[in-house]
């Protein structure tokens, strides 16, 4: 049995794997956040920990997939419900726990609304899983207003009162009668989606305020909506707010938050921004043919795994990304990557000791801010690392233990890194301009010459680009050819 951690410990650790969180996250979506709202989500995660301490030391399961498979609409059509939960199993009790980034006092003003989904999930948890259950509970993790103000201002006396009064957590009976017909409801929901039937709210209902909650349904709800710029109902509501008309109504449609929300977020993605726009890559477009050859320059180099093969031989077992032996990896392949260029291009994972094919895959980047070369391998070194560990150790064991880890959530995208195992070194070339038709019909024919084991067969492109295309082989040939 593993030691106790110290609360020194344990803090460190949450800290590490809040930045791996945002390191993927900001590599998925290509957004950032100012410093200041990184810290205040850091103290939202210390605090919730803070005061829920007990019950995350109890937890015994965590995200538990919820799945009711093979139900059918009023039409017909088959539909699956499912869901996630965290179990705790204690003193011969079992309780389900739902964490929702609501306010408390929301919750608890409007119990209904969680009691049906709680009914399904503990109906699938009792009667098709065969599992005992006791208690179900909403774990509500947004911050009260006045502990939300003291986090902001850092004031310490008010944090500690306001940790004493807060209470996200919030008991939530469930009736199994009601089962039947809230599945239903579900059912009846799948055929109007199927359908394209959708039925705003009325303005009405727009302008009123939940019970509990101090903020319109127009400003809670449908500020977070992205279909609200073709909603019948929220234009009428945006029209009929003043007089000003049109004018109105691109304010609500071009709604992004308050003025602080929108400054931050155009300052932190102004700071990451390190190369072109996609505008100015759409204005002028580098269209390659023969007089324009000697203007073609490609930016190269290679990376080699080794000094991430020399950690990974000290460490046999592969780790979660939250366990902390994953951080020193981290650490290693964002120094590794750093020289890479921002800029679009393609790259290839090459295994240099093989006698035969040494080209394991053939990929590129996308033309714009979100995944240039540099971001997009840094992507793949965080996401695929099975192929790394599956090179130096057994390969069917790190596939296996990391799938295990997982809970079998990723079993098919696990398997899909694993076919990268062998790589050795990664080659790149790229440069700046290049159009995303370009990027794919390179690629395609990268693919179709050298048959790479982990690539699957790309769609045929019928534009030519046979300069560009000789270019970048031959950049790439001649970084191969060396290793």
């Amino acid at each position: 049995m593993k030691p106790k951690l110290t609360d020194e410990q344990v803090e460190r650790e949450i800290r590490e794997a809040f930045e791996l969180n945002y390191e993927m996250l900001q590599l998925e979506g290509g957004h950032s956040l100012t410093p200041e709202t990184r810290n205040m989500a850091l103290q939202q995660v210390l605090l919730y920990w803070k005061k829920l301490r007990s019950v995350a030391e109890s937890v015994t399961d965590t995200e538990v997939k919820l799945t009711l498979p093979e139900q059918s609409t009023p039409k017909k059509r088959k539909f699956t419900i499912e869901g996630v939960v965290d179990i705790v199993k204690e003193e011969g009790e079992t309780w389900m726990y739902d964490l929702k980034t609501h306010d408390a006092t929301y919750v608890r003003a409007n119990k209904d609304l969680y009691e049906r989904q709680l009914n399904v999930y503990a109906h699938i948890w009792q009667n098709l899983r065969g599992q005992r259950l006791d208690h179900t509970a909403i774990i509500a993790t947004a911050f009260p207003d006045e502990l939300n103000k003291a986090v902001r201002t850092n004031d310490a006396k008010m944090i500690e009162h306001c940790m004493k009064t807060w209470e996200p957590l919030i008991p939530i009976d469930v009736d199994q009668k009601h089962v039947d017909a809230i599945i239903a409801d579900f059912a009846t929901v799948v055929d109007e989606i199927e359908e394209n039937k959708f039925n705003p709210p009325d303005v009405a209902r727009l302008k009123r305020k939940d019970t509990g909650d101090d903020q319109l349904f127009a400003t809670r709800v449908c500020r977070n909506c992205d279909a609200r710029f073709s909603c019948s109902s929220f234009r009428e509501y945006a029209m009929g707010t003043n007089d000003r008309g049109v004018s109105a109504y691109r304010k609500y449609i071009n709604d992004l938050g308050d003025d602080v929300d929108v400054e931050d977020w155009k300052t932190v993605n102004l700071e990451q921004s390190q190369f072109i726009t996609d505008l100015e890559v759409a204005a002028a477009p580098i269209v390659v043919n023969a007089k324009q050859t000697e203007k073609i320059k490609l930016h190269s180099d290679v990376l080699n795994f080794a000094p991430l093969f020399s950690y990974i031989k000290k460490h046999k077992e592969i780790p979660h990304k939250k366990e902390p032996e994953f951080a020193p990896y981290m650490k290693l392949y964002k120094e590794l990557v750093a020289d890479i260029a921002n800029m679009p291009g393609w790259y290839i994972w090459v295994n240099a000791e093989s006698k035969k094919n040494k080209i394991v895959y053939i990929g590129q980047s996308y033309v714009g801010k979100s995944a240039p070369l540099r971001s997009r391998i840094q992507e793949e070194m965080l996401d695929e690392y099975v192929a790394l560990w599956g090179t130096v150790h057994d390969p069917v064991k790190a596939e296996r233990t990391l799938d295990e880890k997982y809970k079998y959530k990723y079993t098919k995208e696990i398997a899909r890194s694993a076919k990268k195992v062998g790589a050795t070194h990664i080659v790149w070339c790229g440069m700046e301009g290049l159009t995303a038709n370009q990027l794919d019909t390179i690629e395609y024919n990268l693919i179709e010459k050298w048959s790479p084991v982990a690539n699957h067969k790309r769609l045929k492109y019928p534009e030519s680009y046979p300069e560009l295309l000789s270019n970048v082989e031959e950049t790439l040939n001649k970084l191969i050819i060396k290793l």
